[in-house]
Order: C-alpha cells, then sequence, then structure tokens
C-alpha cells in the first residue's frame, strides 16, 4: 500500500510543481505586457487607466516583474504629474514605487522617487514631520550611493529642512550645505550655487556670525545676477539685507532692495510678495509704518494659500510694526496664526520669536523652550533676541 501511496504522491508533486512553473512563466509575460502599456499609458497622460494597469502588475507578484524597468517607469509617472502640478497624483505614483524599489535594493530609482515625495508632500502641506523622515532617508541613500550629484542635492535639501526645523545643530547644518556648495561650485552656471550660497548666509546669521553671513551673501547676489535668475536675485538681495538689519546697518540693506524692485514687479506672483515682505521689514525699520504694513497685509492675504513659511514671517513682521502703532489687539491676533499655521512647514526662528512677542505683550508663552532649542542647536543670534530685555 505504501508504495502506490508514493508513486501518486509523486505524480501531485509533478503536476503541481509543473503548473506553478507554467503559471510563473505566463505571470512574467503577463507583467511584461503590462508594464509596456503603463508606460504607454503614462506618456499619453491616461492616468486613470494607468494606475489601473500598475495594480495588475502589482497584483501579480512584485518579484517577477521587471522590478527595475516598472520602478523607473512609475518615477517618470510621477515626475509628470508632480511637473504638471499634480501633486496628489504623484505622490500616490511615488509611493508606490518606493515601495517596490526599497525592498529590492534600487537606491537611485528610491532616491529618485523620494524627491517627488518630498516635494508632493510639500505642495499638499503634509507637514514638516513627514519631510523630514523622507530627508532623512534620502541622506542615507546618497551615501550608499556615493555620487557626487546625488550627494549635494540630499545634503542640501537635508540642511535646509533641518534648519527649518531647527532639529539639528547648526554648525552639522552648515557642514551638510557647505559640502553641496563646493559641488555646485565646480558645476557650471547651476543654480544649486546662488541657492546653497543664500542658506548659508541664512545660517551663519542664525549663528551670529554676521561677517561670514555678509560673505557668502555678496556671493550668492554676484551668482544671481550672473545668472540673471529673477527669482535667485529676489531671494539672495533680500537675504543679504536681513544680515545688514541685523547689523544696524540699512543704508547698505538699501540698495540691495532697491536692486530686487524692479525683478520683483514684474509678475504679480510668489516671488513678489515674499520681496515685499522682508522689503516691508526694512520700510518698518526705517519707520514707514503705514507702508510697511499695507505691503505685509497685501503679502500675508496672498502668501496664505501656499506660502506658509513666508506668509508667517510677513505675520511676524506685522505684529511687529502693529506693536509700534499700540494696536495691542492685532499684535495678539498676528500670533495666534503663528502658533495655529494651517500646516506646519514654519520656522522655528519665526515661531521663537513670536513667543518672545507674546511674552512682551504679557500672553501665555513658551519663551523658555523656544530658548532652550535656540541653545541646544547653536542659534546665537536667535539666543540674544530672546534673552533680549522686553
Amino acid at each position: 500500500m505504501k508504495a502506490p501511496c508514493l508513486f501518486l504522491f509523486s505524480i501531485a508533486v509533478a503536476c503541481i510543481l509543473w503548473a506553478c512553473q507554467h503559471s510563473n512563466k505566463h505571470n512574467i509575460a503577463t507583467s511584461e505586457q503590462l508594464i509596456s502599456e503603463f508606460e504607454r499609458l503614462a506618456e499619453t497622460d491616461s492616468m486613470g487607466e494607468a494606475k489601473k494597469v500598475l495594480h495588475s502588475v502589482l497584483a501579480l507578484n512584485r518579484e517577477i516583474a521587471d522590478t527595475l524597468r516598472l520602478a523607473n517607469a512609475i518615477y517618470l509617472a510621477a515626475r509628470t504629474q508632480a511637473v504638471s502640478g499634480n501633486f496628489p497624483l504623484a505622490f500616490e505614483f511615488a509611493r508606490e514605487g518606493v515601495e517596490l524599489s526599497r525592498p529590492a535594493n534600487m537606491p537611485e530609482v528610491e532616491y529618485k522617487l523620494n524627491n517627488i515625495l518630498i516635494w508632493s508632500s510639500f505642495e499638499m502641506h503634509r507637514g514638516l514631520e513627514e519631510i523630514l523622515q523622507r530627508e532623512k532617508r534620502q541622506v542615507q541613500l546618497v551615501q550608499q550611493l556615493d555620487r557626487e550629484e546625488y550627494t549635494a542635492g540630499g545634503y542640501n535639501n537635508y540642511g535646509y529642512d533641518l534648519t527649518v526645523a531647527g532639529t539639528l545643530p547648526l554648525s552639522e547644518a552648515l557642514q551638510y550645505l557647505a559640502a553641496s556648495n563646493v559641488y555646485y561650485a565646480k558645476q557650471e552656471g547651476h543654480e544649486g550655487l546662488w541657492y546653497t550660497l543664500m542658506n548659508l548666509t541664512w545660517i551663519y546669521r542664525l549663528m551670529g556670525d554676521l561677517d561670514h553671513s555678509i560673505t557668502r551673501g555678496r556671493q550668492a547676489v554676484a551668482q544671481a545676477i550672473k545668472d540673471n535668475d529673477r527669482h535667485a536675485i529676489i531671494e539672495a538681495c533680500t537675504n543679504l539685507a536681513e544680515t545688514y538689519l541685523e547689523l544696524g546697518q540699512p543704508d547698505l540693506a538699501g540698495p540691495l532692495y532697491e536692486l530686487a524692485l524692479p525683478w520683483s514687479q514684474q509678475e504679480p506672483d510668489r516671488d513678489k510678495y515674499v520681496f515685499d515682505v522682508y522689503h516691508a521689514h526694512y520700510l518698518g525699520a526705517m519707520g514707514q509704518q503705514a507702508q510697511a504694513i499695507e505691503v505685509l497685509e497685501a503679502a500675508v492675504e496672498y502668501l496664505k494659500t501656499g506660502e506658509v513659511f513666508y506668509e508667517m514671517l510677513g505675520r511676524f513682521h506685522l505684529a511687529q510694526i502693529y506693536g509700534r502703532a499700540g494696536q495691542t489687539d492685532k499684535v495678539k491676533e498676528q500670533i495666534q496664526f503663528i502658533r495655529n499655521p494651517r500646516y506646519d512647514y514654519v520656522s522655528f526662528e519665526v515661531k521663537a520669536l513670536a513667543e518672545k512677542l507674546a511674552a512682551t505683550y504679557g500672553m501665555d508663552n513658551d519663551l523658555a523652550s523656544a530658548l532652550a532649542n535656540a541653545e541646544r542647536i547653536g542659534a546665537g543670534l536667535l539666543v540674544a533676541k530672546l534673552k533680549a530685555p522686553e
């Protein structure tokens, strides 16, 4: 009895193995056809159909498909949607791509997909903590890839975003951004050069090293002018001007605003109103309070649709100027806006200064925590402001 049972069992196993092998070959062929169809649909922007096909591929078996080809196709679809402004769909595709590429150990394509996730997360107001987690993953990936262009991009974004958050010692953020700047300086005409120079200007200013802030700021302005780039000129000029205002040298800040003003007036867009936030700070410092208030109120109204970082900076300057005008209720109103933004991509510096202002006006505040954090990360200039007598 045992022999026939064993024989029958062997036949059954063989049949199962044959069926699995046949099925696997069929699934491989089917998945390859579906990948081709997904690529075709993605190129024609038929995203609804493309999503259905993608899910069909993934439902077969993630391991049998040409994973690298599929992940790259997903990246192209995600990037196309991000460039066109459809960030929710870009995020959806990129997330699928990361879930596919990470277990398959494909760091290069995961890095590219992660960039789309970070960009989409920012545009969709998904919150700073989520962005920071993805930035930390990017640093791991670029260190694994060990390619200069990826390292420069990953380090630049990591240094900047963690400076915004106030979670990384500024001396460390400086190292990440400086490493990026070295790479960009070797690339003729690379837009990353003025951008890292500008970020270095900001970080040195936060640290209280105003001499280095001026040096980097002047380099950023010179590069922006050389590039003949409207966005760069506005950002670089206003950033350096802020350092001169910190030094009590509005006479040196003024010409920078004069240089950037005609560029800002070319379009009633984001760059125009970001310029206005900084220019109004200067106008207020020069005693032109009524004009500064008018400019800032218009700027925060525009920026609240998508630039919360600059909106909250504008609200802080507005609160300061309302205070000088004796409008206490409006000061407190702006502080509440800063404390409760629609999402949390707000500079830790602005949050800390708002707590200082709250203390000045007798509001409940968390000045002690803000000061402790500024000391922990080495933001010397901010520490001095927070400790200054009310």
